[in-house]
């Protein structure tokens, strides 16, 4: 069973999620369970700590009587379930970016001053949960979240072959076997992001290894599976013929 914990400052609309998310979870038999109802974000820490399994979060981001944020919350929360979802319920639309500003890969972003919009859109987000862990087979899937033309994108990490720098000052391209996927970023942020399984072959790339077919040590490339190409710098040309 998946816990949910509810950090709300407004005692209110605390009472009102709390409400909402169990309709939901009991109309559609989903495998969650209430975990904490709170108005304190250092309370769902220090609850956080003595469970340590995977989550899902509603949070609010002003808490103006706390030490913190919702979006330092957030990060708190990233260091202790790195693989919880992470659900904003906020009246501030115009922060929306931030969210990706402290790198939180947030599953959603719930306006809470439309009582009818804010039902919907808590089960639309629970839904893709249960999606997102029904397809997830013994071993754990990794996605990596992007903001793209104003959409919210999960893409399985095994299934990227590269990123490169773009003409767009700091726009960065995410390409798979069927996506191209442009968005604000750079390669140095993607790569800590990443598990080594990736390398930075050159200033501009960023290749999946387990992608990698052959290497052209006279072009200086190397040859994807899917038929790309990406350039290699010569100081990493020595490394990846050792791997090839």
């Amino acid at each position: 069973m998946v816990p949910i914990y509810i950090c709300e400052d407004q005692s209110e609309i605390l009472k009102q999620l709390e409400k909402n998310i169990r309709n939901v979870s009991m109309i559609e038999e989903f495998d969650f369970a209430i975990a904490l109802v709170t108005t304190s974000p250092e309370e769902l820490l220090r609850c956080l700590k003595e469970q340590r399994t995977q989550g899902i979060y509603f949070l609010d981001i002003e808490f103006p009587k706390e030490s913190m944020n919702g979006f330092e919350l957030g990060k708190e929360i990233r260091k202790l379930d790195s693989r919880g979802f992470l659900i904003y319920v906020t009246t501030h639309s115009e922060l929306l970016p931030e969210t990706f500003t402290y790198q939180l890969e947030a599953l959603d972003y719930i306006l809470k001053d439309d009582p009818a919009q804010l039902m919907h859109r808590i089960r639309k987000a629970l839904l893709t949960i249960q999606g997102l862990l029904n397809n997830e087979s013994s071993e754990v899937k990794e996605l990596f979240t992007v903001e793209s033309a104003a959409r919210i994108l999960h893409i399985p990490v095994d299934t990227i072959d590269y990123f490169e720098t773009t003409y767009k000052k700091h726009n960065v391209a995410l390409i798979t076997s069927n996506q191209y996927i442009e968005f604000h970023g750079n390669l140095t942020q993607i790569e800590k992001r990443l598990s080594p399984n990736f390398i930075r072959t050159h200033q501009s790339y960023l290749v999946n290894r387990s992608k990698i077919q052959t290497i052209d040590k006279r072009h200086r490339t190397v040859l994807l599976k899917n038929g790309s190409t990406c350039l290699v710098s010569r100081s990493k040309i020595k490394e990846l013929k050792q791997l090839y």
